[in-house]
């Protein structure tokens, strides 16, 4: 009964919008910031966002990840635990040989889709700065999120003009993206402990 609860409670941000929370900590952080002595967030230098975005963004991503490796946890048998405790194995040999391999895929598929997510994370900047963010903090997609909005606020003919650039930097991203993502899934698999 608790570990469903501290699950849910882990869960919560996850289940609040992005936008919502984007929200509250941009007027927090140009209001409550500067009245605490912190710097405003409109003030702050490209690492102090970066740190702010981490910090935002951390909480998003933690649910759900607290619930896929519970629930590749759960799937060892616990028989083997007790067999490697009765053959001597103590808590740090038990995770290097029995829990890490078991839950290797789990670990490997985030750190895929997280390589993978490199050109299309916005990183919550537009939620933080709604006027726009400062240019040396773009990421990959933002910036394309940037470059569309400019598109369809464009009048027709710069429009139609801007499509083919903004197509043809997706078709680069995806030509970076592909190889990646394959040689990070088989350097994954190289790497990855043996269930055996």
């Amino acid at each position: 009964m608790s570990g469903g609860i501290i699950k849910l409670l882990l869960f919560i941000p996850s289940i609040i919008p992005a936008t919502t929370l984007g929200t509250l900590y941009f007027l927090m952080g140009n209001s409550v910031f500067p009245e605490l002595g912190l710097i405003a967030i409109q003030n702050q230098s490209r690492w102090q966002v970066w740190f702010s975005l981490v910090l935002i963004g951390m909480p998003f991503g933690f649910g759900a990840n607290v619930i896929m490796y519970s629930g590749a946890m759960s799937g060892i048998d616990q028989s083997l635990s007790e067999a490697a405790q009765i053959d001597g194995a103590g808590p740090m040999q038990e995770f290097i040989h029995l829990t890490l391999p078991m839950v290797w895929p789990t670990f490997a598929t985030f750190t895929t889709v997280g390589i993978a997510s490199i050109f299309t994370n916005q990183a919550n900047l537009f939620t933080i700065f709604p006027a726009g963010a400062p240019a040396d903090n773009y990421t990959i997609g933002y910036f394309l999120f940037k470059e569309v909005a400019n598109v369809e606020s464009a009048s027709l003919s710069q429009a139609q003009q801007g499509y083919p650039v903004l197509s043809a930097y997706a078709m680069l991203f995806t030509a970076c993206a592909i190889p990646l993502v394959y040689l990070m899934k088989f350097i994954m698999a190289k790497i990855g402990p043996s269930v055996e």
